[in-house]
């Protein structure tokens, strides 16, 4: 696959996809784009739910290596369309079969990965007892740090072995 992913790699630099939406799918079997982008991001929005819902914690942090806190998509489309595509032309998807939906969750996970930690944070709060005078209490939480992890059409190229 040199060649190609020659052609491959110098797309992704360029923004040339090769991805068509449809309106309709054009048969049972398929879905299209903007359905597996639905699809996906709610697998995502899942997943990040899961992970508060069942991880014991008293306090949750969002990190993102990137600042970003969503999947952004038309990097994702422009990795998955240069995968499948193999060719300076692209490959024309306006609807996507059930194999493609999976290489393009492969490729959105690949491209967005969640984890998570737990840590413990002391603070001391102060307050007045009941005759006024000052004290002070130490409390311990837990936080949930989940983290995002987000990356860049270039390092993908470098992760499917696209060459430049």
């Amino acid at each position: 696959m040199g060649v190609q992913n020659e052609t491959v790699a110098s797309r992704l630099d360029c923004k040339t996809y090769g991805i068509f939406f449809a309106a309709d799918a054009p048969n049972a079997a398929s879905v299209t784009v903007r359905e597996a982008v639905d699809t996906l991001t709610a697998e995502y929005r899942d997943k990040l739910e899961e992970i508060s819902d069942t991880v014991q914690h008293d306090r949750q942090d969002i990190t993102a290596n990137d600042d970003v806190y969503y999947i952004r998509w038309q990097d994702v489309l422009a990795v998955f369309s240069s995968y499948v595509a193999g060719s300076e032309q692209g490959a024309p998807v306006a609807a996507l079969t059930e194999e493609q939906l999976d290489k393009l969750r492969e490729t959105m996970w690949a491209m967005n990965a969640v984890d998570y930690s737990t840590r413990a944070e002391t603070a001391v709060i102060e307050t007045t007892d009941d005759d006024g005078n000052p004290t002070t209490t130490e409390i311990t939480e837990t936080v949930l740090v989940i983290e995002l992890t987000h990356k860049t059409p270039n390092e993908m190229a470098a992760d499917y072995h696209f060459t430049t």
